[in-house]
């Protein structure tokens, strides 16, 4: 689906421009009920714009995934910081 092949550019941009970790570890596979992407780095974490809301590229990634009925988690997934984008995209039905 282009939507999650522009949520993985995306993620993969905003961890290159703001993450300045060292790592991007990128996870794509067919679940039960979708498809799975994860990536994440191993850089200093998530932080808010100084408005206090989440920068424009997690808002794209939020929109394109709520576009096609899909999940979004965002975490930190190492004890010393870091960020995840998780998207789980349900399966399409050609009936």
């Amino acid at each position: 689906q282009s939507a999650l092949l522009a949520i993985l550019g995306e993620s993969a941009r905003n961890a290159l421009r703001h993450s300045g970790g060292s790592r991007l570890d990128v996870q794509l596979r067919a679940t039960q009920h979708g498809i799975y992407l994860s990536v994440a780095d191993n850089g200093r974490g998530f932080t808010r714009e100084p408005s206090g809301r989440p920068a424009f590229g997690l808002i794209g990634i939020a929109e394109r995934a709520h576009g096609v009925g899909g999940r979004l988690r965002l975490t930190s997934p190492y004890d010393d910081g870091g960020f995840r984008v998780e998207v789980e995209i349900p399966h399409v039905r050609a009936d």
